[in-house]
Order: C-alpha cells, then structure tokens, then sequence
C-alpha cells in the first residue's frame, strides 16, 4: 500500500507473524479525520498540534485497516530521529 512506508511494511509483516505491536505515525488528511479515527477506538501515545498526526502502537492488521481509509495520509514506522549529526 502507498500510505504505508517500506520499513513499516516489512517490520509489520514480521508483526503480523509473532503478533507483537509495532509502533507508527500515522498523519491525517485533516485534524476532523484524525478526531473521527480516534473516536473509533484507536489510542493516540501522542499527537501533534502542528499537523494532523498521532503515534500510536498498533498491531499489523490495525495498521493496514487504517491505510485503507481515505482519512490516512500515511503511516510510518515510529523511530528516534536527531537534527544534529553526531560524531
């Protein structure tokens, strides 16, 4: 699927078999579309007010039912990122 990134995808598919959760960014068309998901029960560890996006921890067959709605714009793996470069 297009919304959802290649290292998700693959770390999903090894969820899928051990039935671990894998946790994930998913961004939303809109901030309705993002309350109107939410409200269908999934929890947010996180969410961002300067775009339409939560991280949440969600099991693989979550993360493809959600790409299948037109509400998601994406989802990706959630990792740690730095700015800076470091030695």
């Amino acid at each position: 699927m297009d919304k959802i990134t290649e290292s998700l995808s693959k770390e999903a598919d090894a969820a899928r078999h051990t039935g671990r959760v894998v946790p994930v960014i998913i961004t939303f068309q809109s901030t309705d579309a993002m309350k109107a998901v939410l409200a269908s029960g999934i929890k947010a560890n996180n969410s961002y007010q300067s775009i339409p996006a939560i991280a949440a921890t969600l099991t693989a067959d979550q993360i493809y039912q959600l790409a299948a709605t037109p509400e998601v714009q994406l989802i990706e793996l959630d990792t740690e990122a730095s700015a800076f470069c470091q030695p």
